[in-house]
C-alpha cells in the first residue's frame, strides 16, 4: 500500500490478487492512505468488484463504456474528455462489438481506420489510451485475460516540410 501525490491531490494504491490497483484520488494524504489500507485489508470491497460484478460477456463495448465511465474515480474534466474521445473515435468503429471479443487485430484496425480518416497521431494515441483504460478494468476482474491495447504502438504521422 502506498500513496502518490498528483498536484494537490493524492492517489492511494494497494495490491489485490497480485495486481496493483488504485483506491482513488483524494484531497488529503491521510484519506488516500486510509482508503488504500482498508481495501488492501479487505475491509472495503475493491471498486471493481462492487461495480462490475456479474458483467455480461455479451455486452457491447458501447454498453460497457456507459456503465464503466461514470464509476471511474477520475476528475470531472478527465471523465468528460474520455467520454468525448470514446464517443467520437472508438465507439463508432468498435461500439457494437462484444466487449470480450475485442482483439489486438481489432485495435490495430481501429488505429489504421482513424489514420486513414486523417485523425492526428496524438488523437489516435488518446483513443488507444482511453480504450485501454476501459479494458484494463476488465482485466483486473478477470473478465479479460489480457488488454488487447497493450504493446500496440501508435506511429507518429509525419508532416510535410514546406
Amino acid at each position: 500500500m502506498y500513496v502518490v501525490q498528483r498536484g494537490n491531490r493524492y492517489t492511494g494504491y494497494y495490491r489485490h490478487r497480485g495486481k496493483r490497483l488504485s483506491a482513488g484520488t483524494y484531497d488529503t494524504f491521510k484519506e488516500a492512505q486510509r482508503q488504500s489500507l482498508q481495501r488492501e485489508l479487505g475491509v472495503l470491497k475493491t471498486p471493481l468488484e462492487g461495480e462490475f460484478e456479474g458483467i455480461d460477456p455479451s455486452q457491447t463495448l458501447s454498453e460497457y463504456v456507459k456503465s464503466w465511465l461514470p464509476m471511474r474515480d477520475l476528475q470531472a474534466i478527465t471523465k468528460k474528455e474520455y467520454g468525448r474521445i470514446l464517443d467520437s473515435y472508438v465507439l463508432p468503429i468498435l461500439g457494437n462489438r462484444q466487449v470480450t471479443s475485442i482483439s489486438r487485430t481489432d485495435v490495430r484496425k481501429l488505429l489504421d481506420t482513424l489514420k486513414a480518416q486523417g485523425v492526428g497521431s496524438a488523437t489516435i494515441a488518446q483513443a488507444k489510451a482511453c480504450l485501454g483504460s476501459a479494458l484494463s478494468a476488465l482485466v483486473e476482474i478477470d473478465v479479460l485475460q489480457s488488454n488487447p491495447t497493450h504493446g500496440i504502438k501508435v506511429k507518429e504521422i509525419g508532416r510535410a516540410h514546406v
